[in-house]
């Protein structure tokens, strides 16, 4: 939307043109308003970004449905980037597609993490390892978890056989380049 200038806007409204517009947050929390969904379409509205993002070349997609032991959101979708161009590439596009008219976009950038925020459904985007580093998902070990397989199709993954984000042999070098030091597995790969 494109905006008169103070000249314009000053001589319009001495013509009795237009009078002045209000700020744009003005307009936007006249506008925000909250869409209620039901679990099912929360649910559908994670399967749809998930698969964008695999669309997006964004690796080992894992969608988790922690319900109510989870505070901040009903879906926590999960994957591989694979660097900073790569991130912000996918932030945009997730930001065009997935972002309501009148909310704000929320992402927070980090070296190894990026979060973005949609409300009921949230994105954790991880690089160089943090996946590993970090596992989230085993904040919540007995929530569903679904593997978003190269055919487009979720796999249910019972708690006792989820995988682990990434071998940790491919970790080796955070221990030596950040000085980080990685905790031990809470689960093996084979339990």
């Amino acid at each position: 939307m494109e905006y008169p200038s103070e000249i314009s806007r000053e001589s319009a409204s001495s013509e009795g043109g237009f009078s002045e517009r209000e700020p744009r947050e003005t307009r936007l929390e006249q506008t925000d308003v909250r869409v209620q969904e039901t679990d099912e379409q929360t649910r559908g509205r994670a399967e749809r970004m998930a698969r964008f993002l695999q669309h997006k070349k964004v690796r080992s997609v894992w969608l988790m449905e922690p319900g109510a032991t989870c505070a901040y959101a009903d879906c926590l979708i999960f994957g591989d980037i694979e660097h900073d161009r790569h991130r912000d590439a996918v932030l945009e596009q997730l930001d065009a597609e997935f972002t309501r008219p009148g909310e704000p976009f929320r992402a927070e950038k980090g070296s190894h993490w990026t979060l973005v925020d949609f409300d009921s459904v949230v994105v954790h985007l991880f690089q160089h390892g943090g996946r590993a580093l970090y596992r989230l998902e085993d904040l919540f070990p007995k929530a569903p978890l679904f593997i978003l397989r190269e055919d487009g199709q979720f796999e249910g993954v019972a708690p006792e056989h989820r995988p682990l984000p990434a071998p940790l042999e491919d970790l080796d070098h955070l221990d030596h380049e950040e000085g980080l030091r990685l905790p031990s597995p809470l689960r093996s790969p084979g339990t």
